[in-house]
C-alpha cells in the first residue's frame, strides 16, 4: 500500500457470502482530500485486512481511474504593497491581494504566509514573519479574491537588502493545480541602530579575588537610526577578552531609562560587580556587552563587546603559633589557642570561619571529626 492513502471502509454487505455469490455497495459516500489534485486513481479493496482466509488475495482489488479538478490560489502582484524601506524593531503595515483563478471554487481553509528571505524564490531557508487565516469565508470561487492588511514585526535577522514573500495557502492545505504561482516577493531595505560600548570604561587596575568593585561604561548609538527597544547590558567575567559560553556573568543593567536611544547619542551605565571565588589570580578581563540581552536589533551584532584588563590578586591564609593543653581529657573542655596571618599579595575581604577537628593523622581529609 505504500503512498497509498486511506479514504474510507464498508461493512460487507452479505456475510456468509455463497460460491459464485456477490453483493453491490451502492451510494457510498468517500471524503476525497483537498490536496489530491490531478489524475489519481481509486483503489477498491475487498477484504483489506485479510480477515477471511482465500485461495488468493492477490486479486482483491481494482485500480479506477479519476481526474480530480481544484482551484489554484494566486497572489496578485499589483495586489501586494509593503514599504521599500523600514526601521527594524517598527511596526510595518502590508497588504496583499489573493485570487482563485482556477476553474473550481476551494473546498477548505488555509492561512496565508509572510516569510523574510534572502532571494525572491520561497524555500526551506526562509523565515515566517507572520501567517494569517484566509478568506473568512469559504469557498472562493473561481475568480474570487480577497485583499487582506495586517501589520507585522520584522525579526531581529531582517538587517540589510532583503525580500518579503507573500504566500498564498503557505502550509499547502488546499490543493492546487498549479503550486508555483502562489508567491509573490517584495524587496525591503531594513535600517538599524548599533549599539557599541565606549572606550571610556572606569574599573580599578586591579582587584582583589571575590571582592567587589564599581565599575562605569558608556553605550553609544552609532548606527543611523534609533533604538527603541529596552535592552539590558552586561559585564562578564573572563580568562581573555573574548567572550564565550565559558564566561561568568557578574551585572545585568536595564537600559531602559535611556531608551529610545537616538542615532549618535549615549548614555553612562554604573554597577558593582563581585569577582568570583573561583576565578583564579593573573591577568583576567571583565568584558562590558550593549544589549547583552539581545533584544535590539543592530546593524552589526559583532561590535557590541569591549573588554577590560586587571590584575587579580588575592590573599594566603595559613596558621601560625597553635598552644596546646599539655594533657586533655575525653569529654571535657580544652582551651586552644592559634594565630591566622595572611601572608597573601591583597587583603582578605569576606568573612569567614575557622575551624578545628580531630584526626587521627596528620593528613585533613573526609574522615577527620569536626570538633
Amino acid at each position: 500500500y505504500g503512498t497509498d492513502r486511506y479514504l474510507n471502509n464498508f461493512q460487507a454487505v452479505t456475510v456468509p457470502l455463497a460460491n459464485g455469490a456477490s453483493y453491490t455497495q451502492s451510494n457510498r459516500n468517500i471524503y476525497i482530500p483537498a490536496d489530491a489534485v490531478g489524475t489519481q486513481y481509486l483503489i477498491f479493496v475487498a477484504d483489506p485486512y485479510n480477515y477471511q482466509a482465500e485461495t488468493n488475495d492477490e486479486d482483491n482489488w481494482v485500480a479506477v481511474q479519476i481526474v480530480l479538478n481544484a482551484p489554484d490560489l494566486t497572489v496578485v502582484a499589483d495586489g501586494v504593497t509593503a514599504p521599500a524601506s523600514v526601521v527594524l524593531g517598527s511596526t510595518v503595515s502590508v497588504t496583499w491581494k489573493v485570487r482563485n483563478i482556477g476553474l473550481h471554487p476551494t473546498t477548505v481553509s488555509w492561512n496565508d504566509g509572510i516569510y523574510l528571505s534572502d532571494d525572491q524564490t520561497f524555500g526551506e531557508g526562509d523565515t515566517l514573519v507572520a501567517y494569517f487565516s484566509a478568506p473568512d469565508s469559504p469557498p472562493l470561487v473561481k475568480d474570487g479574491e480577497y485583499t487582506r492588511t495586517r501589520d507585522i514585526l520584522l525579526p531581529e535577522s531582517a538587517v540589510g537588502s532583503r525580500y518579503l514573500l507573500f504566500v498564498a495557502d503557505a502550509f499547502k492545505a488546499q490543493g492546487e493545480t498549479n503550486e508555483n504561482n502562489n508567491t509573490v516577493a517584495k524587496a525591503v531595505t531594513v535600517t538599524a541602530p548599533d549599539l557599541v560600548v565606549e572606550d571610556t570604561i572606569v574599573a580599578p587596575a586591579s582587584a582583589v579575588l571575590s571582592g567587589a568593585l564599581a565599575v562605569e561604561w558608556d553605550v553609544k548609538n552609532v548606527g543611523s537610526q534609533v533604538a527603541g527597544a529596552d535592552w539590558y547590558d552586561r559585564v562578564y567575567y573572563s580568562l581573555d577578552d573574548v567572550l564565550d559560553d565559558t564566561d561568568t556573568e557578574l551585572a545585568s543593567v536595564s537600559a531602559a531609562a535611556h531608551t529610545p536611544l537616538a542615532a549618535g547619542a549615549s548614555y553612562h551605565a554604573t554597577a558593582t560587580v563581585t569577582l568570583p571565588a573561583a576565578g583564579g589570580v593573573g591577568t583576567r578581563y571583565l568584558l562590558f556587552k550593549a544589549d547583552g540581552s539581545r533584544q535590539q536589533g543592530e546593524t552589526d551584532e559583532a561590535n557590541n563587546v569591549r573588554p577590560y584588563a586587571l590584575t587579580v590578586v588575592a590573599p594566603d591564609l595559613t596558621i601560625l603559633n597553635v598552644t596546646l593543653p599539655a594533657a586533655a581529657v575525653s569529654g571535657q573542655d580544652a582551651t586552644v589557642n592559634w594565630t591566622v596571618k595572611n601572608q597573601g599579595n591583597a587583603g582578605a575581604p569576606v568573612t569567614w570561619v575557622d575551624r578545628l577537628y580531630v584526626s587521627l593523622d596528620v593528613n585533613f581529609d573526609i574522615t577527620d571529626v569536626l570538633i
